[in-house]
């Protein structure tokens, strides 16, 4: 990745200990960009300065006033308790209270898929409410809508790691494997952060992969040579899943097809950003 220039710092990166937080504060350390770490409890990150309990830390919140640019990346399909106003909606209140539009340059959140106000699924409809959040909050935002999100074959993160077999061959999937996706690779979600930390790309922006792929297409580039044996879970089975903890959100997520027709604006944002979009099909084999 190119080092960008004119990075306003510090960068306030919230929700830092997850898949992309970790890789945002890595890839800035090398730009060398000053960066801080929001999290809720200590997470061993070395890349930046690191803030823990930053709902309450009076410290955190010192930060997001003196911060150049804040990636707002806190936020959570799988939340304890399914509880969505806590993990997508308090935060970003939290974010947009303490940032001030005197200091901070430059607004990132990061966005799912489909993410819409009349959504019934509490997932999605509280990350388009988060959305309007910050975008009334009198600083230059820039909005990434992400299809799923796959790491690379040594750190393949949460999404890939559930379709990933273990040594039985064995991968469980939610639906039929016939929804349709195209999962976007977390390279690409980092470039496209650190590309709009830099240009002046405001508004919203739908970010995909360039491989439209059935789920079951994309458990066999997960696991390249390998035997593999699929278990489906038929959608009204998933839904029983609930009683066991997950978020009837999330297997609504499972269960849905995530991607734009090609031509739309999902399939042209990684170019307006300057990014060449990767192949998973390359980068896993």
């Amino acid at each position: 990745m190119v080092m960008p220039q004119g990075i306003p710092e510090p960068v306030v990166i919230t929700g830092a200990s997850g898949q992309v937080g970790r890789a945002l504060a890595s890839e800035l350390q090398r730009a060398g960009i000053r960066s801080k770490a929001l999290v809720r409890k200590p997470a061993g990150l070395r890349d930046c300065l690191e803030y823990c309990d930053w709902m309450s830390s009076p410290e955190a919140e010192s930060a997001l006033a003196s911060a150049g640019a804040v990636v707002h990346l806190a936020g959570n399909l799988k939340p304890a308790n399914g509880d969505y106003t806590s993990a997508n909606l308090k935060t970003t209140q939290r974010v947009a209270n303490s940032i001030s539009p005197t200091c901070c340059r430059r607004l990132i959140f990061l966005s799912f898929h489909g993410a819409s106000i009349s959504s019934k699924n509490q997932y999605l409809a509280s990350k388009a409410q988060a959305e309007d959040i910050l975008l009334t909050a009198g600083v230059p935002t820039t909005i990434l809508r992400c299809c799923h999100i796959v790491g690379s074959p040594t750190h393949p993160g949460p999404t890939a790691s559930s379709l990933i077999a273990g040594s039985s061959g064995v991968v469980k999937l939610i639906g039929s494997g016939s929804q349709r996706w195209a999962p976007l690779a977390l390279r690409d979600v980092v470039a496209a952060i650190m590309a709009s930390l830099v240009g002046e790309h405001d508004g919203l922006f739908d970010l995909q992969g360039p491989e439209v792929m059935e789920l079951d297409e994309l458990v066999t580039v997960l696991n390249p040579g390998k035997r593999l044996r699929r278990v489906h879970i038929p959608a009204p089975f998933a839904h029983l899943l609930r009683f066991t903890g997950l978020p009837e959100a999330l297997i609504e997520v499972m269960l849905s097809d995530c991607f734009s027709d090609p031509g739309g604006s999902a399939t042209k944002a990684l170019s307006i950003l300057g990014i060449e979009p990767t192949s998973l099909g390359q980068q896993w084999t």
